[in-house]
């Protein structure tokens, strides 16, 4: 720590480890916690200044890995009051720092900050170990991941491993000719224009409105055969069969055999 004063000097082969005695003999003198009176304060170990006692103090426990700090539950050490604080939230399970946007509350100040980018950028997958928000539950899943470390679920075909069931579902896919993977469920395709079909079933997109009603539709097919039910049009029927509207709004193809046989196209 601080020489006293009055104390020798440390010559200048004296070795590593002290403090510049010349540069520190005015601040030694100095009250705690205020700037020396004659310049910064040098540490003679790394040569960075400090303008207050207090400030060089706790940076030379870098140094000696002193940790006067302890924790009165695991007896953990810590170099500084403030990381002890920030210890003892994990024992009594306090989270300070409320979001003002959902309430939930985080231990840590920068998990609340990382979490503020749920309601900024539209991440609804949100980590409970550290707040990490992601946009896809695949991608949340991978990130949980480097919290355990485990990685359990390993692909037959090629030795990968997973963290989670659902990630290597979605990966074996790959090897059935499906290498378009759908990133929130999983599923595979052989074309990435099918892909970006299924995908409006996450996203709710219905790019494909009636001009008679206004009702979306994700698919263009699906709003050919809304139609028919403004026109009356019924181009299948056979033996009494032809599509019709479900209470959803979507339309129902008939499958009775004779149908399929007589339409196999």
């Amino acid at each position: 720590l601080l020489p006293l004063a009055g104390s020798e000097p440390t010559g200048a082969g004296g070795g590593g480890g002290g403090v510049c005695r010349q540069e520190l003999h005015g601040a030694a003198l100095a009250p705690p916690g205020r700037a020396s009176r004659e310049g910064p304060i040098i540490c003679g170990d790394c040569g960075k200044s400090f303008t207050k006692d207090s400030e060089f103090v706790k940076h030379e426990r870098t140094h000696t890995g002193e940790r006067p700090y302890q924790c009165p539950d695991c007896g953990k050490g810590f170099t500084n009051s403030s990381n002890l604080l920030r210890h003892q939230r994990i024992h009594s399970g306090a989270k300070p720092y409320p979001c003002a946007e959902c309430g939930k509350s985080f231990r840590h100040k920068e998990h609340l900050t990382r979490h503020g980018r749920v309601h900024a950028t539209e991440k609804p997958h949100v980590c409970t170990h550290c707040g990490e928000a992601y946009s896809t539950r695949t991608n949340l899943l991978r990130h949980q991941s480097s919290h355990t470390g485990e990685l359990p679920y390993k692909c037959p075909e090629c030795g990968r491993r997973f963290g989670e069931a659902a990630a290597l579902a979605g990966h074996t896919v790959i090897h059935s000719g499906k290498p378009h993977i759908c990133p929130e469920c999983g599923k595979g395709f052989r074309r990435g224009s099918s892909l970006r079909e299924h995908q409006r079933v996450h996203t709710g997109e219905r790019p494909y409105g009636c001009p008679q009603c206004g009702k979306g539709f994700s698919q263009r097919s699906s709003l050919v055969l809304h139609r028919r039910t403004h026109t009356g049009e019924r181009p299948y029927i056979s033996g009494g069969l032809a599509p019709s509207p479900n209470p959803t709004g979507e339309t129902v193809t008939p499958t009775a055999p004779h149908w399929k046989e007589i339409h196999r196209g």
